[in-house]
């Protein structure tokens, strides 16, 4: 086996042993997504040791046995994918944080701050509803966003409206109804 350290090999068995531990051994879909959550985590600490390493100015670290290759832990994260793909569990957000770090999308937004700014339109959702007439800049302030945030989401509300008023729902329930439209069928098929 060409390039393969002794290094290789040992971190090849401690990937082998928390594998087994955590989907490996996994029966149901439960099972698979706990161990994979759990799996994720060792795999975030060994990214976060890694930086910590590089920051201290630690260099040819696979090279010298402090951490493991990249081919390894790419190797092992996906066989975890591999895993929550046969027993059809929803991949936890843990390995999906260790996805994100091994294409190196550092550049790109992280999920946590995707969540939060879902969070802050839901707020400004809600907000609106209360006080429709309220100043953006008020809002803005409020929200701890860009006032041209808050234009921005004003314009697609007024292109796509997201939740329906109270009077619409109303009316949407009647249309919908299940006794009215059981009524109405069997005056059609009676015709």
């Amino acid at each position: 086996m060409k390039g393969v350290t002794d290094f290789d090999l040992c971190y090849d068995r401690v990937f082998y042993a928390m594998w087994d531990a955590t989907t490996g051994q996994a029966v149901g879909w439960r099972e698979c997504y706990r161990g994979a959550k759990h799996f994720g985590r060792f795999c975030l600490s060994e990214l976060d040791r890694k930086e910590e390493l590089e920051r201290a100015g630690e260099t040819a670290l696979a090279r010298r046995g402090l951490v493991a290759s990249d081919s390894i832990f790419k190797a092992w994260v996906f066989n975890i994918i591999e895993d929550c793909t046969y027993m059809r569990a929803p991949l936890p957000p843990e390995m999906l944080n260790v996805i994100y770090c091994l294409f190196g999308c550092s550049h790109l937004q992280r999920r946590d701050e995707d969540i939060e700014m879902h969070r802050k339109r839901s707020r400004f959702e809600a907000q609106r509803r209360q006080h429709p007439n309220l100043p953006t800049r008020q809002t803005a302030r409020d929200l701890n966003v860009d006032a041209a945030t808050i234009v921005r989401w004003k314009k697609l509300r007024a292109i796509e409206p997201g939740v329906p008023t109270p009077e619409s729902r109303q009316a949407i329930f009647q249309r919908t109804n299940v006794m009215e439209f059981a009524k109405r069928a069997s005056e059609a098929l009676r015709r």
